[in-house]
């Protein structure tokens, strides 16, 4: 019997040490990616990512169509990499092509993650109400409290406040 316990004992500390690594790596790869995609508040400007202005309305707004779909490849990116290093599978499949990438609603629709003339606002909207679906999902699963409506790229930049300033565990896996 004490043979048994030992085993046990020595399988939960190497699945600890196991756990443990793959969370700092976890880490270091999301520093990684945040340098990568830094993303900012300008007081005048609002939320930025790499110095690219991505507005909550994009009818109304005076940012060029070129700014817009480049910020927005740039959010599809880091957060189609966040769920990667992560290991959160997200609700809505992602196509990561720069400034025309694309989100899958279902099995036969493709909504656009960019703007130009030939995209319809509605399409564009209904891809940025899922791409922040998606946010939401890798939020919930760390168990980070937010708001659901606040502009994607703060709750972005909660994950990353969170995770990679070590503000909560990533896995409560209950090994003790």
């Amino acid at each position: 019997m004490e043979l048994i316990e030992l085993e046990s004992q020595n399988q939960a500390a190497t699945l600890r040490q196991y756990l443990f690594r793959k969370e700092a790596q976890q880490m270091k790869l999301l520093r990684e990616l945040q340098m990568v995609y830094p993303i900012t508040l300008d007081p005048k400007k609002g939320y930025l990512i790499r110095d690219l202005r991505l507005p909550v309305d994009i009818s109304t707004t005076t940012v060029p169509e070129e700014e817009i779909s480049a910020a927005l490849g740039f959010c599809c990116h880091l957060v189609f990499m966040t769920s990667k290093y992560l290991t959160i599978s997200l609700r809505y499949r992602l196509f990561c092509n720069s400034s025309r990438s694309a989100i899958q609603m279902d099995a036969n629709t493709f909504l656009p993650l960019f703007t130009a003339r030939s995209v319809e606002r509605e399409h564009l909207e209904r891809g940025m109400d899922l791409l922040g679906a998606n946010v939401d999902c890798i939020l919930m699963n760390l168990g980070i409290d937010y708001t659901p409506k606040s502009h994607i790229l703060a709750r972005i930049k909660r994950i990353f406040d969170h995770v990679v300033e070590g503000e909560i565990p990533l896995h409560d896996n209950g090994i003790h």
